[in-house]
């Protein structure tokens, strides 16, 4: 049992990792750009204060908030898929929103995600 759940999360890490420079472009064809129009009205109706955003994926709400909030909120950005991460953080400098910016890696099912968040965002 255990090896069949690692089989699987290696099969889905191995798809985001394929996957990940189009991935954007993917969720457009998808739902036809409505992706977007959820994620900039979920921002929306944010207020300002710190960001965490799990499975950030490409980090587009990253880029939201920012554009929305300014530069002075912490944002810690959580995916299990480092490539996505990696992806993330260079949209990320490429728009210059790099300031209070933690990337946080998530793959493990009994990850302390409680205790390390709390302390990040402290």
């Amino acid at each position: 049992m255990a090896n069949a759940t690692k089989e699987r999360k290696d099969l889905v890490d191995s798809v985001f990792t394929s996957i990940f420079k189009k991935y954007d472009l993917m969720n457009d064809v998808i739902s036809l750009g409505y992706h977007r129009f959820i994620k900039c009205n979920a921002i929306k109706k944010c207020k300002s204060g710190d960001l965490l955003d799990l499975a950030a994926g490409t980090g587009d709400l990253t880029i939201y908030f920012r554009k929305l909030f300014g530069e002075n909120n912490k944002i810690t950005l959580a995916d299990p898929n480092d490539e996505m991460l990696d992806y993330a953080k260079i949209r990320l400098e490429k728009n210059l929103f790099i300031k209070t910016l933690n990337l946080l890696q998530l793959m493990q099912k009994n990850y302390h995600l409680k205790t390390t968040l709390l302390t990040m965002l402290q």
